[in-house]
């Protein structure tokens, strides 16, 4: 699962499920910022209801959000995590 939905979490995206052994099985965004339900073919589902349907015991998570105040933000979603 890929939190964000902007440009570097595509390229995030692109890369694990081309280059590791990781599959990306979505992505999630702040329930806020969800603007669309699929994001290169993959569920988007907000931030606040994805441990319903991905639990963190089968899933991980990999921030990839933008540049603008990115470790306070990195911090606080992993915080929430």
């Amino acid at each position: 699962m890929v939190f964000g939905a902007g440009d570097y979490a595509r390229v995030a995206a692109v890369y694990l499920d081309g280059y590791s052994e990781h599959h990306v099985v979505g992505f999630t965004v702040d329930g806020a910022y969800l603007r669309s339900g699929a994001l290169l073919g993959k569920p988007v589902i907000a931030f606040e209801d994805v441990v319903k349907s991905h639990p963190p015991d089968r899933v991980k998570l990999l921030v990839a959000i933008g540049f603008s105040g990115l470790n306070e933000r990195r911090r606080e979603v992993y915080e929430r995590c």
